[in-house]
């Protein structure tokens, strides 16, 4: 009988010793966020917001599963330009009793406003809208470069809208973080990878999100005329 009782026991223990780590580690995490944003003059909210996730699921990715929360959000100015950057959380649950399992799934996040709305446009890596083909009711749209296309999926319902976008040289840029994907709808323009967010991933996406902006043609970004 004392076996069963020191398996309880030590698995016990290894159960209190992951809780441990955990909370050190998540501690660091917030306080070098917090150094960070402080450095930057940026303001940090470590806490799960999921009440803020909701503004975001018109992203297509990030409309599915549910536990939607976004946690250590930075908010500031970044080469001018106001931002919003965040960790997003949700889950997927399949099966039933033993068979019962849940995956977690976290992105990292970056959007900025735009001064005026636009149709959707989502530019994502070859293979992501294999995982949400149903939200989407238009076709891939393909550019002169082969490259691009077979690393890039674009889609849009405004065909023209897209090319606009779509240059040469925002392809260029594109292809510099080919695992980061872009979308345009409404004022926003966001970009997201997948993966936690943690401070040393925040200047390249915020930098990648920024030179996207800096390419769109200046025409798109006249404000709308009343």
């Amino acid at each position: 009988m004392a076996v069963p009782f020191l398996f309880f026991g030590l698995f016990a223990i290894a159960l209190i010793a992951v809780i441990v780590v955990n909370f050190i580690l998540e501690r660091r995490l917030r306080e070098a966020f917090a150094a960070f944003a402080a450095a930057e003059g940026w303001s940090y909210t470590p806490d799960k917001n999921p009440a803020a996730a909701s503004s975001y699921r018109f992203i297509n990715r990030f409309d599915h599963g549910d536990n939607h929360f976004l946690r250590n959000r930075l908010r500031g100015s970044y080469a001018g330009q106001e931002f919003d950057m965040f960790e997003y959380h949700y889950q997927v649950t399949s099966g039933s009793g033993k068979n019962r399992s849940t995956t977690h799934y976290h992105f990292r996040v970056a959007a900025t406003p735009l001064p005026r709305s636009f149709p959707e446009l989502v530019a994502g890596p070859e293979g992501f809208f294999d995982k949400i083909a149903a939200a989407f009711g238009f076709d891939d749209i393909d550019f002169e470069s082969a490259e691009f296309s077979r690393t890039f999926k674009v889609q849009s319902p405004d065909r023209k809208f897209a090319y606009d976008v779509i240059h040469p040289r925002m392809m260029e840029w594109l292809m510099r973080k080919p695992g980061t994907t872009v979308e345009i709808e409404g004022p926003y323009l966001v970009v997201w990878e997948t993966g936690t967010l943690e401070p040393d991933k925040v200047p390249p996406l915020l930098a990648h999100m920024g030179g996207i902006r800096e390419r769109l043609p200046a025409y798109l970004l006249e404000p709308e005329q009343p």
